[in-house]
């Protein structure tokens, strides 16, 4: 599997805001010391295709998603008391007041539109200060409380839920961050020196560039055109469509400002073959993030799980050209496994070649495809053989609603299922019995489903091949994480395209449940190609 980056948060076309802002409240300057009023000039760069078609560096495939995706409805720009982000502190809140070219409305004709931005603020004296670009939070004041440090962005207190990073469609932006003098840094530096006293001197003057991020991953499955879903069984062709999908296992915090935590210990970890797989020297991107759950250890504890992953129970009709939009979830290599991991849930119909697709079953461990008569023919088989006294298999007969029939999935036979002579056989019967059959699956009207979990750097960056030590095995947690950190995971303003390439077995009955285990496995049900685009995007193939 294999994932593209989505979301282009650098290195994209400069869209400016204009703005007034006379009426804007005074601000404190750094502390003791002095604050002056003057004019800035900023250009906002929002996320867009820039290095589209030139992928000079691992991650930098860049796609401009859809016109919607650039709606900006409201627009902040947050001071800091200084540029080091060690010590820096909120010191002012300042309102863009003219959204145009942007249109509130949201109905954006061109993604790459810009404009000059010039604005009033009260900022400390004679120091170069910090700044973050903000947009689509109507209410960024209150996120961003003066006296605020930046390091306090990332504690519980600015832990924020779906509903601030994806605003009714529009999206919450601020800075990406930027690989810089050989670090990651977030805050934008404003020298004193570009402070004007005069919105006539920050006009002319150059604007100072900021690079903002969306707030959400996004997240598309199609099918290649070329697409292998015949599934032989039995010397019978049967053939899996792909009607729906939705996603499982999504993080339900965020961070409002990407965290880039650790960044100084993996930024130089590479690809094999590839270089550098965290940043790119070319575009000064940076392709990985810290979530509020990183580190956490949820294995085990159900509650936790509740209070911080949303997971499904039904899977949705969803057309290709329908992206899902998820906040991004990430986590060290230790925690890199099935119960955390945000994956694709991929509904298909399981027919005869030829056929329409019925209810169907298997019994036990055999690839064996029954209708609803030959299972049960299976199962008075075994009953004959394993139930003593109890060998006339025309004296054995079902209830009219069996419960390996209730529903789609695994199901073992109770008592009340199955009768002989009219009787119902004893609990001890019934217990002999599912122990030679095994588990009895129900493919409810032929819908059968396939797990695609989401990889970030995946097959690409970052290879793991059958039989190769999982990471929970590599006892040399640096060599671990050189090799695997960031292979799975879903990370802001990059877009998974999950192309499904081929099919090549019957998928689930029902949703499976996700095991505490390592992500990788040794057999695939599908397979499928990640593409991530600019947004940087990351397609990735799916065999089934």
């Amino acid at each position: 599997m294999n994932f593209k980056s989505i979301f282009s948060a650098v290195a994209l076309s400069a869209l400016m805001v204009g703005c007034s802002s006379d009426d804007l409240p005074d601000n404190p300057g750094a502390e003791g010391g002095e604050s002056t009023s003057g004019y800035v000039n900023i250009a906002i760069n929002l996320p867009s295709v820039g290095a589209q078609g030139s992928r000079v560096q691992a991650n930098d495939n860049f796609d401009d998603g859809l016109a919607s995706e650039y709606a900006v409805t409201s627009a902040h720009l947050v001071l800091f008391s200084t540029d080091d982000e060690a010590t820096a502190k909120v010191s002012g809140v300042f309102t863009f007041k003219d959204l145009k070219p942007w249109n509130e409305d949201a109905t954006i004709e061109n993604v790459t539109t810009s404009a000059k931005s010039v604005i009033k603020i009260d900022a400390p004296s004679n120091i170069n200060f910090g700044a973050l670009v903000v947009l689509n939070d109507p209410i960024a004041e209150k996120h961003f409380i003066v006296g605020k440090s930046f390091n306090d962005l990332f504690g519980a207190s600015s832990v924020v839920g779906d509903s601030v990073m994806n605003n009714g469609g529009k999206f919450f932006m601020t800075n990406a961050p930027m690989y810089t003098a050989g670090t990651g840094k977030t805050l934008a530096t404003i020298p004193a020196n570009q402070v004007y006293n005069s919105y006539e001197s920050a006009l002319q003057a150059t604007p100072i560039e900021i690079f903002v991020e969306r707030g959400v991953a996004k997240v598309n499955v199609t099918t290649a055109a070329d697409l292998k879903n015949d599934v032989e069984i039995d010397g019978t062709t049967y053939q899996a469509t792909v009607i729906g999908w939705s996603l499982d296992i999504t993080n339900k915090w965020s961070y409002m400002v990407r965290n880039i935590d650790g960044f100084d210990t993996w930024k130089d970890y590479t690809a094999a073959g590839k270089g550098l797989r965290f940043y790119s020297t070319a575009s000064n991107r940076i392709y990985w993030a810290i979530d509020p759950n990183y580190y956490d250890d949820m294995e085990g504890d159900d509650v936790y799980v509740a209070d911080n992953f949303n997971k499904i129970t039904t899977v949705e009709n969803r057309s290709a050209d329908d992206p899902v939009y998820v906040l991004e979830n990430t986590f060290s290599v230790a925690n890199q496994r099935r119960t955390r991991t945000t994956r694709a849930i991929i509904k298909a119909s399981f027919a005869p070649e030829g056929g329409q697709a019925a209810d169907f079953y298997q019994v036990g461990s055999s690839n064996t495809i029954y209708d609803k008569e030959g299972m049960r023919n299976v199962v008075i088989a075994q009953a004959v053989k394993v139930i003593e006294g109890k060998d006339d298999s025309g004296k054995y007969a079902f209830a009219e609603n069996t419960s390996v029939s209730a529903s789609a999935g695994a199901h073992q036979l109770t008592v009340g299922d199955v009768l002989y002579g009219g009787d119902a056989l004893s609990e001890t019967e019934i217990g002999t019995l599912n122990d030679a059959i095994g588990t009895i699956n129900f493919f409810k009207d032929g819908v059968c489903y396939y797990v695609a979990r989401i990889q970030h750097f995946g097959e690409e960056y970052t290879p793991w091949a059958p039989g190769d030590l999982t990471y929970g095995e590599d006892k040399d947690q640096v060599l671990a994480d050189k090799n695997y950190l960031g292979r799975y995971g879903v990370v802001r303003n990059n877009w998974y395209e999950l192309q499904i390439s081929e099919i090549k077995h019957l998928g689930h009955p029902d949703i499976p449940e996700a095991p505490n285990t390592p992500d990788d496995e040794n057999e695939y049900y599908v397979s499928f190609k990640v593409n991530v685009h600019a947004w940087a995007k990351r397609v990735q193939n799916v065999e089934l």
